[in-house]
């Protein structure tokens, strides 16, 4: 084997490992999205006056010593994800609610043909139907 396909399998097999990283990334995001919308919706935050604060609702980025040696926790980078996307709203005092009318809007918009291929309808969570 030459050095230029050394360097094709190498850069192969990196590429490789790149899309998998990803799909595992949106995969841990999708589930750690639903289950920060199931936190809303048990703790009832649905509107500005029920909106709670990060702490309260147990979402906060964990320790240095804790993301040494427990699993990554997905769940305040979901919480980010879902303000970015307007599914959860940020009162002035810093307290979040959760928009269900903005959920059930780009849950419609999730299944149009012009959104495949954008990057919030892959790990925006499906519904549960309970």
């Amino acid at each position: 084997m030459n050095l230029l396909e050394a360097i094709l399998v190498t850069g192969t097999l990196l590429i490789f490992l790149l899309i998998i990283m990803l799909i595992l990334l949106v995969i841990f995001l999708r589930r750690a999205s639903r289950v920060v919308i199931d936190i809303f919706r048990k703790h009832k935050c649905l509107d500005e006056e029920s909106a709670k604060t990060r702490e309260e609702l147990g979402i906060v980025d964990r320790k240095l010593v804790e993301r040494m040696v427990k699993p990554r926790d997905y769940k305040p980078h979901a919480l980010q994800f879902l303000i970015n996307l307007g599914v959860i709203n940020v009162t002035s005092n810093e307290k979040l609610y959760l928009s269900e009318d903005m959920l059930a809007k780009l849950m419609r918009k999730k299944y149009e043909e012009d959104n495949k291929l954008e990057m919030w309808s892959y790990v925006l969570p499906p519904e549960r139907t309970e």
